[in-house]
């Protein structure tokens, strides 16, 4: 419930920060804020633009069907969860540069990473054993940013793409219980390890132009079958761009 309420109020805060844009404009190509005829407009744009963002990530849909499996397990083996994660939120940074084809349509090239660590206890009498996860995604994607071509909605973009990307799950398992070696044997998931693949991506996003130099961009995205897995991760990110003249 919490993640069914979280994107779509993020969603909204994402729109009413571009309605708080300072510069408004709606003629069907941007000139400069110094017009002859003294009415305030956007700045140009340029054609390449690249900039940074940061955020966090979701995988509450992966992560809790397999956070069962492995309680189940524990539980098969006579230990009982009693601690561990609540909602695990990944950090997530990003890098990209793009390009700017027509006025509708920009190509965007990007790197991300995210990451998180869960941790579980599991007890049984005096026993006690840690399951332990880091969990790191890396991707590379080229996208296509499709937005209207004129007027304030201009600052609104669709984009779709794909990713080739690598999942890597290094496990843990730690206690002080007698048969510790092959409790950890029998605590797997089919993601565990290191894997790699492509997959799609989409999102929608805003644009609030700063002037000449850039614009500050938040965007919701979502990666498919990260690492070539079926996880899936969903993305929410706020950072700036630079144009280049």
């Amino acid at each position: 419930m919490r993640k069914v309420l979280l994107f779509p109020l993020l969603w909204a805060v994402l729109v009413n920060s571009a309605c708080a844009e300072v510069d408004l404009g709606s003629t069907e190509k941007p000139v400069d804020a110094t017009s002859t005829d003294g009415v305030r407009t956007i700045p140009a744009v340029s054609k390449w633009y690249a900039g940074g963002a940061i955020g966090f990530a979701d995988v509450y849909d992966w992560w809790y069907p397999r956070s069962d499996v492995v309680d189940d397990y524990y539980q098969s083996v006579g230990y009982y969860h009693t601690g561990g994660s609540s909602w695990p939120l990944m950090r997530e940074e990003k890098l990209y540069f793009a390009y700017r084809m027509r006025e509708y349509m920009d190509v965007e090239f990007g790197y991300s990473q995210s990451d998180m660590k869960t941790a579980e206890t599991y007890t049984s009498g005096v026993n006690t054993v840690w399951s332990k996860r880091d969990i790191t995604f890396h991707a590379l994607y080229v996208s296509a940013l499709l937005r209207p071509e004129e007027g304030y909605g201009h600052k609104f973009y669709l984009k779709l793409g794909g990713h080739i990307s690598q999942s890597v799950i290094s496990k843990s398992v730690t206690g002080n219980a007698p048969n510790l070696v092959a409790i950890a044997a029998g605590d797997r998931l089919p993601e565990d390890g290191t894997s790699s693949g492509v997959g799609g991506l989409m999102g929608i996003g805003v644009d609030i132009r700063t002037g000449k130099v850039g614009a500050i961009r938040l965007e919701l995205n979502r990666l498919y079958r990260v690492g070539g897995t079926s996880i899936c991760k969903d993305a929410f990110n706020l950072g700036y761009q630079f144009n280049f003249e």
